[in-house]
């Protein structure tokens, strides 16, 4: 490749990124969702014990979507996989 090719080729993959990082991301968090089965679903107490964190940690990484989630009325369930 040219040097043209070269620096156009990097502003590209340096454009896309954050678009795939988010991809990926999503997908992720899609694939934790559509795997789950009732035994795999941990309460917040059971999370926190699992990953050696309090129930607060847990409540806020819920709050700010750093872990796949659901709701069951106020009960908050967090798939297995999206702790490892």
């Amino acid at each position: 490749m040219n040097a043209l090719q070269e620096e156009m080729k990097r502003a590209i993959t340096e454009v896309n990124a954050p678009l795939i990082a988010k991809i990926h991301e999503l997908t992720e968090k899609v694939e934790a969702l559509s795997g789950d089965h009732a035994g795999d679903l941990l309460t917040v107490a059971e999370a926190a014990k699992l990953k050696r964190v309090t129930e607060d940690t847990i409540r806020r990484w819920h709050r700010d979507g750093k872990i796949v989630s659901q709701r069951d009325g106020a009960k908050i369930l967090i798939p297995r996989s999206a702790l490892v």
